[in-house]
């Protein structure tokens, strides 16, 4: 997949994640769970916001094969620190499609769960 950004940059990206992938974007967020061994309740009120980007971050890494600046150079180390120094609207872009590509806008898909 390609992004081209409003700057001229051209951001390339894996089509998606595996099942292996995708646990270790979940870690993060399980971090903060806690379950009650005994009555099996679950409490998330130890569960910030930070997992968020924690998983954003990790689905960057995976995702996010090199980015192609407006004279034709690939690169593919720094990715993240390059991005940073984009406009608001051209990072957030990346990572919208980070987030949509790893899943990380819904609630996981459990097994035998139809999509709607």
């Amino acid at each position: 997949m390609q992004i081209t950004l409003t700057n001229g940059y051209i951001v390339n990206l894996r089509d998606g994640i595996n099942f292996g992938q995708r646990r270790k974007l979940l870690a993060p967020m399980f971090d903060g769970i806690k379950i009650d061994a005994i009555n099996g309740s679950v409490n998330t009120s130890e569960l910030t916001g930070k997992y968020l980007f924690d998983m954003q971050d990790r689905a960057f890494d995976v995702l996010v094969i090199s980015i192609v600046k407006p004279d034709g150079t690939a690169v593919t180390e720094g990715l993240k620190e390059m991005v940073c120094d984009f406009s608001e609207e051209d990072g957030e872009t990346i990572y919208n499609a980070v987030s949509k590509i790893a899943k990380l806008e819904s609630k996981p898909q459990t097994a035998g769960e139809k999509k709607s």
